[in-house]
């Protein structure tokens, strides 16, 4: 009887760590008590062009300019998808994309494998289309989750 006990906790414990419960639980203590050190990075526009190929014909680095602008005029004529991905650390609550009062996505993106012990516990990578809301012009893009927020000016040309 004790070994089926404790086959079965060892069991839940294997478990709970291959689903990273534990950081889930320490994400919601820091967030609770202190700073969870929620950040993004890694942030990019990708322009696909009539969906041919396995990569962006073109890219925009968000990280070092949050107004960019986008000239999608040499592109008229073709199927023209805009593309906003990224990375963050730190949070278990789910992504929030907004374009123009739209939202496009609300929920928990593909997470990555972390340590509990490391600095950053908790990894998540997405990517989210923009085109649907997409407009000429001045658009207004934010990005949420947790307690962080990050908000850029797209200048698009069509």
């Amino acid at each position: 009887m004790k070994k089926k006990i404790v086959g079965g906790i060892i069991a839940i414990l294997f478990v709970s760590v291959l689903l990273q419960l534990p950081n889930n639980l320490r994400y919601k203590v820091e967030n609770v008590f202190g700073n969870s050190h929620t950040f993004f990075y890694g942030m990019n526009l990708g322009i696909m062009i009539n969906d041919v190929g396995g990569g962006y014909d073109e890219e925009v680095n968000l990280d070092d300019q949050a107004n960019p602008r986008v000239d999608l005029t040499k592109y008229r004529g073709d199927k023209v998808d805009m593309f906003i991905y990224g990375r963050y650390v730190n949070s278990a609550d789910p992504l929030l994309v907004v374009l123009n009062d739209k939202v496009l996505y609300n929920d928990h993106p593909q997470r990555e494998m972390a340590q509990f012990y490391s600095e950053y516990y908790i990894k998540k990578h997405f990517v989210v289309n923009l085109t649907e809301a997409l407009k000429n012009g001045r658009n207004n893009l934010l990005i949420s989750t947790g307690k962080v927020t990050e908000k850029y000016v797209l200048d698009i040309t069509k």
